[in-house]
């Protein structure tokens, strides 16, 4: 598991990663997705730091500094908007995530309903449907993220 400070890219089974457009700052009502799992290389909007309690929850932060947010606590596939936010400023329960530890060091994100976090077709996808679901109540190939280390340049 990454050491919290660090800046990790997010992994789909397919080997693209979670992208939060803009950075962060769209809600589910945005007129654009606010989560693509599209990007095959890690720049500054696929950059995420995750952030552990002592129970071992978690937070996941935007590189807006906006906490990724699964709406409703979680539940719910692709309705008109989006199933996950990424302009909250607050931590509240749809912004907490338990990471469970799956084979191959990867992970699974269950949210607050018990749900998983979900990157349909093992990712890939931009703006048609939603990428990413919050529906699946049991770990598959497409709710498990690798959670790969990188180098935030603007730090060096």
């Amino acid at each position: 598991m990454p050491d919290d400070r660090e800046k990790i890219g997010i992994r789909t089974a397919n080997g693209f990663y979670v992208t939060a457009i803009n950075g962060g700052g769209m809600g589910e009502d945005a007129n654009a997705l606010p989560i693509h799992t599209d990007a095959v290389v890690v720049q500054d909007w696929e950059m995420f730091q995750v952030y552990f309690d002592d129970e071992g929850s978690c937070i996941i932060v935007t590189s807006g500094a906006y906490y990724l947010t699964a709406v409703n606590g979680g539940g719910v596939a692709a309705p008109a908007n989006s199933p996950v936010a990424t302009d909250r400023e607050s931590i509240g329960p749809w912004e907490t995530f338990s990471l469970e530890e799956q084979p191959n060091r990867l992970f699974a994100f269950r949210t607050a309903s018990g749900n998983y976090l979900s990157a349909v077709n093992g990712g890939g996808m931009a703006t048609e449907g939603a990428p990413l679901h919050t529906d699946q109540t049991q770990v598959s190939a497409n709710e498990v993220f690798m959670l790969v280390p990188v180098k935030d340049e603007a730090k060096k």
